[in-house]
């Protein structure tokens, strides 16, 4: 299976929100757009999205959605900051889908990946806003089975697109 680590676009960061209610900015809303053209100019397909549920994320995932609408959309809880990822490894094990794309947080992205890559929490990946990690894995995942098969920013999806 593939299993695509999404982290959110730029949100808005003004103090008149709660965090789990900020939204992306013009230039987030651009990001997102870029990484699912990116996904679909080459060819790499998305047949299930789970996002977290603060805003930034399902709006990230939206644009996701939207370039692969037969995709399925949902919002799950344990993608939220301060949840813990075995529930995110046990539904994407129970997921029928080959290619799943995650759309979340930090740390939380950075640990699974980890967890999911060598065993530990911490193998120092870098992943900014609304950069792209590919990891490939046997179902059903466990730690240190899975492959990390690239990792891609923003700016180098959107120099990959514009060419």
């Amino acid at each position: 299976m593939l299993l695509y680590l999404l982290r959110h676009a730029e949100p808005d960061s003004s103090a008149s929100y709660q965090d789990d209610e900020r939204p992306l900015t013009e230039f987030g809303r651009a990001q997102a757009a870029t990484v699912a053209n990116f996904l679909k100019k080459t060819n790499h397909p998305v047949e299930s999205i789970l996002s977290s549920p603060y805003l930034r994320a399902i709006q990230t995932a939206e644009a996701i959605a939207s370039a692969f609408p037969k995709a399925a959309f949902n919002s799950f809880e344990p993608l939220a900051q301060s949840s813990s990822f075995k529930s995110v490894i046990d539904q994407i094990n129970q997921s029928p889908a080959a290619v799943i794309i995650l759309v979340g947080h930090e740390p939380q992205l950075v640990r699974l990946a980890s967890t999911l890559l060598s065993g530990s929490k911490e193998i120092g990946i870098e992943l900014r806003k609304c950069s792209l990690a590919c990891i490939e894995s046997e179902k059903p995942l466990h730690a240190k089975l899975a492959i990390l098969k690239w990792l891609i920013t923003f700016e180098q999806m959107k120099l990959a697109t514009s060419a």
